[in-house]
């Protein structure tokens, strides 16, 4: 075992020596890209805020569903499990070599351990959350293959940081996609139950209800009640002249 962990060791560093050589030739112009990468991928916020905005509306509501579970699946098995398993440290901290590395290439402060990464699991779980639900019989089902774009240039922003070691983002494209796929079966079984029950008063909210209507409409009402429990304005008296 100890064999094999140094030999995936041995090929991870090979392959950060790689991402380094581009930055010295790149003359760190590469740097910022993946900074703003990274930053945009924290914690799958950008696919959390994506899933909440579909949840409002009745017709998207159950991929937003799906994004948000898949998102929340992949960091309850990335970071709360297999982080804590592996208990693998950040390249940068490992050697003196790949710390001069990661000081070249802008050093970023990372917490916790690397293995999985996080930032590529949870680029994964979005994009083959949405994925699972494009329409198939549309003729432009392929371009959707595009998403997975979203995935690599993650995996290429944490290695070229040295976050992350290739293998971590790979085991993170594994934790992503069983996460998105985990979330999609369980998001279809809820689905059937509600449509089982559409005419009980929760499954109908939850398959018809325009949230933003709702919010729109409760706005009104305040506002008609405000302006009612408002007393009029007395007119002022008027006298005659003499």
């Amino acid at each position: 075992m100890d064999m094999i962990i140094e030999i995936i060791t041995k090929i991870d560093t090979f392959l950060l020596s790689g991402f380094h050589a581009l930055a010295e030739k790149s003359g760190d112009f590469l740097t910022p890209f993946s900074k703003f990468l990274t930053a945009i991928g924290e914690k799958g916020l950008i696919f959390l805020v994506l899933a909440v905005v579909l949840m409002l509306f009745p017709k998207t509501r159950k991929l937003g569903v799906c994004l948000f579970g898949s998102i929340a699946c992949c960091y309850l098995i990335s970071n709360l499990i297999l982080k804590e398993l592996f208990e693998r440290t950040r390249p940068y901290l490992s050697t003196v070599e790949i710390f001069q590395w990661w000081a070249a290439a802008g050093h970023v402060q990372e917490t916790g351990f690397s293995c999985p990464s996080g930032h590529v699991g949870a680029a994964m779980a979005g994009v083959s959350a949405i994925w699972f639900f494009r329409n198939r019989d549309s003729k432009y089902d392929k371009l959707w293959l595009f998403l997975f774009l979203w995935p690599v240039m993650m995996i290429f922003a944490r290695c070229y940081l040295m976050a992350h070691y290739p293998t971590d983002c790979l085991l993170g494209l594994l934790v992503g996609w069983i996460s998105a796929f985990l979330a999609w079966y369980v998001t279809e079984f809820i689905w059937v139950l509600l449509e089982n029950h559409k005419n009980a008063a929760f499954p109908f909210f939850v398959l018809n209800a325009n949230l933003i209507n709702l919010v729109k409409r409760y706005i009104a009402i305040a506002r008609k009640r405000k302006s009612a429990a408002q007393p009029e304005k007395a007119e002022p008296e008027t006298t005659d002249a003499p």
